[in-house]
């Protein structure tokens, strides 16, 4: 197994997680369960580190790709750049659910306004990540390519 072959099989986790624990987190608000949304916390944690493996392999992959025939120098620079935005916007993420995790645990009255910039955090991150994910696509599958 290479680098690239490892970036493409850990490269899914950050995308899904923050799916996944979105909609834990809105189970979580519909049947008012804190367990629910402890548990979408750390789905949202998990995303993060599963980011920085990502972002790690990444770097790799690309030094394992640079050089194969057909391979656009663009389209791997522009994966880059959205994917750095989404690692940080994860890495945000899983801070905001690790606060989230200890006001809840700690029962302070903040929890209501920090579960809000959960919410907030884990859709920019299902935003970004949906761009992170298809520029990556665009480096090997033409048929995705737009134009």
């Amino acid at each position: 197994m290479n680098d690239a072959h490892l970036h493409l099989i850990v490269n899914h986790f950050p995308v899904v997680a923050p799916v996944l624990g979105l909609l834990v987190f809105i189970a979580g608000y519909a049947t008012r369960s804190a367990v629910i949304k402890r548990v979408a916390c750390a789905l949202f944690i998990f995303g993060a580190v599963a980011a920085l493996a990502a972002g790690a392999t990444g770097e790799r992959a690309e030094e394992a790709t640079e050089h194969l025939p057909g391979f656009s120098h663009q389209l791997i620079h522009e994966h880059e750049e959205a994917a750095e935005v989404f690692i940080i916007s994860s890495y945000i993420l899983g801070f905001a659910a690790a606060l989230g995790l200890w006001v809840n645990y700690k029962k302070y009255r903040l929890t209501a306004l920090v579960n809000l910039i959960i919410l907030v955090c884990a859709i920019v991150t299902i935003v970004l990540s949906a761009r992170a994910g298809t520029t990556g696509g665009e480096i090997h599958h033409t048929e995705i390519r737009g134009g």
